[in-house]
This record gives structure tokens, C-alpha cells and sequence, in this order.
């Protein structure tokens, strides 16, 4: 999965950065799905900012993340 600002370690695993203030002190709050496909809600516990992160399939069967204000 591509994951839009945030950093791919070389296990595999992705780290979410906060779009607002670039910490990776991120906590994850509520999953749920929108008419485009999934929706992660997160808080950033350096800033205290919400965001989302979006994520969708293209249709070259890539998933996408892509982070969004809330």
C-alpha cells in the first residue's frame, strides 16, 4: 500500500506521520466505510490535530492512503 506522507521501514510496515506537524505519535480512533471505501480516523498525540487517512483501490489494483484533514 502507498501511503500518502508517510514512511515505509524496511519490514514492510508503514509509519503514519501527522500532515500537520510531522510527528509519528499518531493513535488511531475509529475505522469505518464511506461510500469511496475505508476510512481510518487519527489524532496526532504531539499536536492534538485530527486527520484521516483515506484509502481506496485504483484501478491498477494499487491501494492507496492518502491523508486528509477531518
Amino acid at each position: 500500500m502507498i501511503i500518502s506522507n508517510g514512511k515505509q521501514h524496511t519490514d514492510g510496515n508503514h509509519e503514519v506521520n501527522c500532515p500537520h506537524c510531522g510527528s509519528n505519535y499518531t493513535s488511531t480512533h475509529d475505522v469505518h466505510v464511506n461510500n469511496n471505501g475505508v476510512v481510518i480516523d487519527f489524532s496526532c498525540t504531539n499536536c492534538q490535530e485530527e486527520f484521516q487517512m483515506r484509502i481506496a483501490q485504483r484501478k491498477s489494483n494499487t491501494i492507496v492512503g492518502i491523508l486528509t484533514d477531518k
